[in-house]
């Protein structure tokens, strides 16, 4: 193989690391903004919260949670897809 082959599999690899932490970064902010939503729930919640409305905020809490839970779940996919293409073990093809 010419060192040309090698260097457009090395720029390949790099645009596609790339990419993996560019969504990495998207969906770590959406856990950040999740939190800062959950936060914000908790802090609206006080002694005059009736019941009916605590229900409510709980429910909504509870959606924030799981998509946290999505987000660091697409993370480990993509930190593991990274990790899976660019093992040294593995042989380009």
């Amino acid at each position: 193989m010419n060192p040309s082959y090698y260097q457009s599999q090395i720029n390949k690899l790099e645009k596609e690391i790339s990419e993996f932490q560019k969504k990495i970064a998207d969906e770590s902010k959406k856990e950040n903004d999740k939190n800062k939503q959950i936060d914000s729930v908790n802090k609206s919640i006080n002694k005059n919260t009736s019941i009916s409305t605590l229900q409510s905020k709980e429910r909504q809490i509870q959606g924030y949670q799981n998509d946290i839970f999505n987000c660091k779940k697409k993370i480990a996919d993509y930190q593991k897809g990274t990790y899976i293409r660019h093992s040294p073990t593995k042989c380009v093809s």
